[in-house]
């Protein structure tokens, strides 16, 4: 999710570079609950994505551990150019569900401090975010190009604070990341200590360079 960032400047050791989702991991989207016929139907629609993502979870350990999809071995010749020896992925929206509500979290936080901050109604901070979003593609950015000056690690941090009461350790996950032997990095738009906190809460810190 683009509005979860803010510098344009990543720290070392995570995306240089806008996130293009790529060599994205899929994550389970969690049924809702069973509040009315619609809701049930729904539920079902969940249960079939949870199943398809399973599904694609086990594809991309496949291809990864295949002779085409796996790391070159030790003692094997480095010219293999089919060889996967990296794996790129993207945070938000990828290594935990879009459905997740820290996203909209995220949000209502980004509307309450712009809000705040050039005293508008929460209504016109959304209408200005996303504005600013659908400019530049990155929410800071945007917003600086539409004239509103922010403070980009200000901003961030408090958007984003909280993510320990939505982000849990995800075993599946873990155990997914724990069968690909490619060094792993995340791409994503926020912070470096914001997207390591997420890291640490899905309990997948380690797994990633």
């Amino acid at each position: 999710d683009r509005e979860g960032d803010g510098e344009q400047r990543p720290a070392r050791g995570l995306d240089r570079h806008r996130s293009r989702r790529a060599g994205a991991a899929c994550i389970a989207r969690a049924p809702r609950a069973r509040v009315s016929l619609r809701a049930a139907a729904m539920v079902q629609v969940d249960k079939a994505q949870i199943s398809q993502d399973k599904a694609q979870r086990s594809d991309l350990s496949r291809t990864m551990a295949s002779g085409t999809g796996a790391a070159p071995r030790s003692g094997a010749r480095g010219d293999d150019k089919g060889a996967i020896t990296c794996l790129l992925f993207d945070l938000d929206g990828t290594l935990y569900s879009g459905s997740n509500a820290y996203v909209e979290h995220c949000r209502a936080r980004a509307n309450k401090y712009l809000a705040d901050k050039f005293g508008w109604t929460e209504e016109e901070a959304r209408r200005v975010r996303k504005a600013a979003l659908k400019e530049e593609n990155q929410t800071v950015k945007g917003l600086r190009t539409l004239g509103h000056e922010v403070d980009a690690v200000d901003f961030v941090t408090y958007m984003r604070d909280g993510v320990e009461q939505f982000l849990k350790p995800d075993a599946a996950l873990a155990s997914l990341l724990d069968q690909l032997p490619q060094k792993k990095f995340v791409f994503t738009n926020t912070r470096e200590v914001e997207a390591r906190k997420a890291l640490t809460c899905l309990g997948i810190a380690s797994h990633f360079d």
